[in-house]
């Protein structure tokens, strides 16, 4: 089973190798990286994953109640993954309640992953 510390920390330096704010003059390392529609994405699975932990379950039994893969629920808890209307309160209940409206409502907007201006250069002009 992954370690929460490791998904956090994999997830941080996913986030840290890429830039998610429109190219400006800003350095890389000085871009702040929000979901879509805020709050900051480490926060958000930050409270995600607590709420997993108070829950006291797997990925594997949030997955099972949910009929999802354990794979999108880890995404979901990351907020890499778009939490539909139809499985809201379910989801809710899987975590035992312990996750807040805005919280929701962040999942429930597309998570923005990304954009690099650099990727859609050609390096052989």
């Amino acid at each position: 089973m992954v370690g929460r510390r490791f998904l956090l920390a994999l997830a941080a330096s996913a986030i840290r190798s890429h830039s998610f704010a429109p190219h400006s003059s800003t350095p890389r390392s000085h871009a702040r990286t929000v979901v879509a529609a805020a709050p900051p994405i480490g926060d958000l699975a930050d409270r995600l994953l607590d709420a997993k932990a108070a829950s006291g379950k797997t990925f594997d039994q949030i997955a099972d109640e949910l009929g999802f893969t354990n794979t999108f629920v880890t995404q979901l808890l990351l907020g890499q993954a778009q939490l539909k209307p139809a499985t809201r309160e379910k989801f809710a209940q899987a975590l035992g309640g312990h996750v807040s409206e805005a919280d929701l409502d962040a999942l429930s907007k597309a998570p923005f992953r990304g954009w690099d201006p650099e990727i859609l250069k050609e390096p052989n002009v």
